[in-house]
């Protein structure tokens, strides 16, 4: 297992992602079932997950090459990747909390914001070229326009949803 994520409104709600797909728990993990397609290539080699903190049947999937979405708890899966350089390993993905629409993306590229659920992704701006490679990402828990980054050199902080960082 390479990503874990919790549905933030409903604890039961699980999803993992390992190098042969995701899995989902719907019952604390008691129990486990695959949810995305065990045909599908792509959707392997998972390195993030996060899930819509009010639509536990939303998540995204980031692999080793693009992020994935699915709105159906896991039946239906689709590539969210335009305006994302189609080299990408997705190794953090965030969701805003207070507007579920905002999504966060951190990939070998840099980081990208997307204000539309995924739909269209534009690249931030902010974090040097050295410091690209972002392994993860968090909100702030008290104040949502806070996002920070881990990267390979060092933790970068926005206070503006990550139009300017520091």
């Amino acid at each position: 297992m390479r990503a874990l994520a919790q549905a933030p409104s409903d604890p039961d709600r699980l999803i993992a992602g390992t190098l042969t797909g995701v899995f989902g728990s719907r019952d604390a993990g008691r129990t486990w079932r695959r949810i995305s397609p065990e045909s599908n290539s792509e959707i392997r080699n998972l390195d993030s997950l996060a899930v819509d903190p009010r639509q536990p049947d939303v998540f995204y999937a980031g692999t080793f090459h693009l992020p994935w979405k699915t709105s159906d708890g896991g039946r239906n899966w689709i590539p969210v990747y335009t305006g994302m350089i189609d080299d990408s390993d997705v190794m953090s993905l965030l969701v805003d909390r207070t507007n579920p629409d905002h999504v966060y993306a951190s990939a070998c590229s840099g980081i990208y914001r997307s204000e539309n659920g995924a739909a269209l992704w534009q690249k931030i701006q902010g974090i040097p070229y050295a410091a690209r490679r972002t392994h993860v990402m968090a909100q702030d828990p008290v104040y949502p326009q806070i996002v920070y980054a881990g990267t390979t050199e060092g933790l970068w902080k926005s206070g503006d949803g990550g139009a300017g960082w520091r």
